[in-house]
């Protein structure tokens, strides 16, 4: 059942919030902590950098060779918001590229496209599906959240993560609903994070509930979220409560009106220890929010030996504690090694095939460069002289008689062909492994749709590539479960407490909703198990046609039942299709009596009809009259007559 018991006085924190707290709200909001909370933070934020670390050689290497461009490594690199250096110097073959490319769009079209319904919701139980407005109610509010998905950002934010989700495995997507100022304004907002700027860690389900980031804000940024504000939400420079959160280091840029300097944060979100139910704040919420500056090594900067007791006071301010009703970010991971937190892509796989075709790139270019312009042997003549091998210039040597000139110090012929050959086979596995086939027939049924022309059906793309689509299985399954399946228990529980939904019918009280994911891809993989019935339904029309040839002696030693029911375990149709030998028995007993009543009810009509017949024709042979010369008189005549002759 979803909790809607806290309203919207007691909102989620948000990611991105309005401008600044009020004075009652800073104090509602941020109670009592930890004196050494950030300390604790930064310790644990140290230990989950130990594994993370391990990572950082395969993500720096996939994405100089499949997404240069994402991607948060190095110190030098964890710190370019908003530079624009260069960083493809690795590409030669854009093909890997091309791959991640087609499967981003193919990912997302494929799943959550905006262009044709992917969910809708029902209930768990079937029968209650059938009450009274609750279909009605059902898609009244599936409709609403499909507008609310597109007027948001979510499907901008979500195509970022499926731009990573293949090549490192792993996908981050923050969500957040905050107070509107006006009605147009009652949106989410999702935050796409790229891989290197959090650290993660599962619980005992193997889900992600804590999530640590590094980011970077100007001070005019840190001073519009955090700074204390008065009750009228005027903010005071000179007023020192004003700053009671951020540190004399962001105080001093700010008064020297230094607005855009960069200044390093830490968010921190994990499980709320100190969660009591119905508490206000966010000893109220289940998970805990935490915003810092980054203080370095915890126990040299942020611990009690400070040189004075006013920077160790500084150095551990926090800039807010609040909290969150559920994990306010869906981390997703394409697959996992047992308890691993990270995710593993299908670039791993084909991270080698990608560095050897940049490789074979330069040398087919190295070999053409030297087909046109190769080395050259030259006369000593002409080590002092002006040479030239542009076309059409002039070198000019006096003639003594000797070989005075150029000529290739060697001359090769290289087999581009077989070059080229080997050079399309890499580009084939690449594609194969990222599974650009599938997911380009994803993007041209997504164009199809849109433009209103031939549709290409679940069906169709299924009988094209359903191999690959049983491998896309369970990608899809673990999808869901990361993503989308806590996205809509958010988004329908914050449609309730918004007042977004009609009024629910009376019969969905305490019933269980549920989504239901109707993307192409979910129905080109559920098309798997529709193809099983259809086999299995032409098999049982065959069986009985056999049946009507019972006559037959060779049909004897045949078990219809037994040949539908193995027939069924082989295509693993699901088990109701097939009724239980008590019910086949039952309807087998109530059809035969039927037969039966039938054939008697027949036989009592021939019997009342010959009846009528006979009774008719007495009565008829009775009214003839006599002495007109009918038939009834020549044969009075003959019976006369033969007694006569006795």
């Amino acid at each position: 059942m979803l909790d809607t018991r806290l309203g919207l006085s007691i909102p989620d924190e948000g990611l991105v919030q309005p401008r600044g707290m009020l004075k009652r709200q800073a104090s509602r909001m941020n109670l009592p902590h930890e004196p050494d909370l950030k300390v604790k933070l930064e310790r644990r934020k140290l230990q989950l950098n130990i594994d993370r670390m391990t990572w950082y050689a395969n993500w720096r290497d996939l994405a100089d060779n499949f997404i240069p461009y994402r991607g948060r490594f190095m110190v030098n690199d964890a710190w370019d918001t908003n530079k624009g250096w260069r960083r493809n110097w690795a590409i030669v073959d854009s093909t890997p590229l091309q791959a991640n490319n087609t499967l981003r769009a193919g990912l997302q079209s494929g799943t959550a496209s905006e262009s044709r319904p992917w969910f809708e919701y029902e209930l768990v139980d079937d029968d209650l599906m059938e009450a009274p407005g609750v279909k009605e109610w059902l898609a009244a509010c599936t409709k609403r959240v499909r507008s609310t998905l597109s007027r948001s950002n979510f499907y901008n934010a979500y195509s970022e993560c499926c731009g990573e989700f293949g090549v490192f495995g792993s996908l981050a997507l923050g969500r957040e609903w905050p107070l509107p100022r006006r009605k147009e304004e009652d949106i989410p907002h999702f935050q796409p994070f790229t891989i290197g700027s959090y650290y993660i860690a599962n619980d005992r389900h193997r889900r992600v509930n804590t999530w640590f980031r590094d980011y970077r804000w100007t001070v005019q940024q840190i001073v519009e979220r955090f700074a204390v504000r008065n009750a009228d939400g005027s903010f005071d420079p000179d007023d020192d409560a004003a700053w009671e959160n951020i540190s004399r280091y962001v105080r001093g840029l700010y008064l020297q009106r230094q607005y855009d300097t960069w200044v390093s944060l830490v968010h921190a979100i994990e499980e709320n220890y100190a969660y009591v139910e119905g508490a206000p704040g966010w000893r109220g919420m289940r998970y805990r929010s935490v915003h810092y500056e980054r203080g370095g090594e915890p126990d040299k900067t942020l611990s009690d030996s400070a040189r004075k007791e006013r920077d160790a006071a500084d150095s551990k301010k926090i800039l807010k504690v609040s909290g969150f009703r559920d994990f306010p970010v869906f981390v997703a991971r394409w697959y996992t090694n047992s308890e691993d937190a990270w995710g593993r892509g299908p670039a791993m796989d084909a991270l080698g095939d990608a560095r050897a075709l940049q490789t074979q790139q330069r040398r087919k270019a190295q070999a053409i460069d030297k087909l046109v312009e190769p080395p050259y042997v030259a006369h000593p003549q002409l080590r002092n002289q002006r040479t030239s091998q542009l076309p059409g210039d002039v070198t000019f040597a006096a003639p003594d008689g000797s070989n005075i000139g150029f000529q290739p110090s060697y001359v090769i012929k290289p087999q581009t062909a077989e070059m080229l050959e080997d050079i399309r086979e890499t580009q084939g596995r690449i594609n194969g492994v990222m599974h650009a086939d599938i997911f380009a027939l994803f993007i041209q049924a997504e164009r199809e749709y849109a433009q209103g022309s031939q549709r290409q059906t679940a069906a169709e793309v299924n009988a094209k590539q359903q191999e690959k689509l049983l491998m896309l299985g369970p990608v899809l399954g673990q999808l869901n479960f990361d993503l989308f399946n806590p996205l809509h228990d958010w988004l329908f529980a914050e449609h309730l407490r918004h007042g977004l939904f009609p009024p629910a019918p009376p019969a969905l009280r305490g019933a269980q909703i549920r989504v239901k994911y109707i993307s192409i891809l979910a129905q080109a993989i559920n098309a798997v198990t529709s193809q099983s019935i259809d086999a299995f339904t032409q098999y049982v029309l065959q069986v009985a046609q056999a049946e009507q040839m019972a006559g037959n002696p060779a049909l004897d030693k045949f078990d219809y039942d037994k040949a539908i029911e193995e027939k069924g375990r082989a295509l693993n149709v699901p088990p109701s299709m097939i009724r239980d030998d008590a019910k086949v028995a039952q309807i087998r007993h109530a059809r035969a009596q039927a037969q039966e009543q039938q054939a008697q009810q027949e036989a009592q009509a021939q019997a009342a009809q010959a009846l009528q017949a006979h009774a008719g024709a007495a009565q008829k042979l009775s009214q003839t009259p006599m002495g007109q010369g009918s038939a009834l008189d020549m044969l009075a005549q003959a019976a006369g007559a033969a007694q006569g002759n006795g």
